[in-house]
């Protein structure tokens, strides 16, 4: 077998799109529409409904890249935490308290995403990120904790602080891992940003439900949260 024959890919949608920043760009806002649209959509569905938007991810993902393998670790683990948040979605979307089992998902999800992007690596750059997180988390922590005591939500706080660790994780696999392993330049950089979004997302969810209502909160909460989705899958995809 030829090295051209083992390098060589199909080509996808995305080819479609002359030049390299501009064709990433207008791709991505694409799926960005795409993925804001199909939220929009609701499936009945018992216990609860449907929505569209983690799909549209997936869609948007696997139409305008092409994977390696067929089913890699990658792709399974990739598909996992796309479900799980839609899982996560579901949840936080009832009007009665799901936040517990929003939580559960979210946190397989952001497992998943670990495991995706082959788990974390012990770089100085890392330990710089990690240290960067830690001081951001730990804060906004100890003031949502003191809003769950507030409303007498104590059950939350060793959950929320296990979320807390686990997105973190996440954020410092998914900026430092890929540079590590020499990924390209646009999977690295959309692996970070959406890492960053995602967490920006999750962190305003908090302190908009437990420290403090924001107007510019509901806004950046959905804007973030699905950036950041098609962020991760973007990188994951085109790796």
């Amino acid at each position: 077998m030829s090295t051209a024959s083992v390098t060589a890919r199909r080509p996808v949608l995305a080819d479609l799109v002359p030049g390299t920043i501009a064709r990433d760009v207008v791709l991505v806002l694409g799926v960005a529409l795409l993925t804001a649209a199909a939220a929009q959509v609701a499936i009945p569905f018992w216990p609860v409904p449907v929505t569209g938007q983690t799909f549209a991810v997936l869609l948007g993902a696997a139409a305008l890249t092409a994977w390696e393998g067929a089913y890699d670790d990658r792709l399974i683990a990739t598909i996992t935490a796309l479900l799980f948040s839609l899982a996560g979605d579901i949840f936080l979307m009832q009007d009665r308290d799901l936040l517990l089992e929003g939580l559960a998902a979210f946190f397989v999800a952001h497992v998943a995403y670990i495991v995706a992007f082959g788990g974390p690596v012990l770089t100085p750059f890392a330990v710089f990120i990690a240290t960067a997180i830690i001081l951001v988390s730990g804060p906004t922590f100890l003031a949502v904790r003191e809003g769950l005591r507030r409303r007498r939500r104590d059950e939350l706080i060793l959950p929320v602080l296990g979320y807390v660790v686990v997105i973190s994780l996440m954020v410092v696999t998914a900026v430092t891992a890929p540079g590590a392993n020499n990924w390209s330049r646009g999977s690295v950089v959309a692996a970070a940003v959406g890492a960053v979004l995602f967490y920006t997302s999750d962190a305003s969810i908090g302190v908009h439900r437990f420290v403090k209502e924001q107007s510019w909160a509901p806004v950046t909460i959905m804007v973030s949260y699905h950036l950041g989705q098609i962020g991760l899958v973007y990188a994951l995809a085109r790796t």
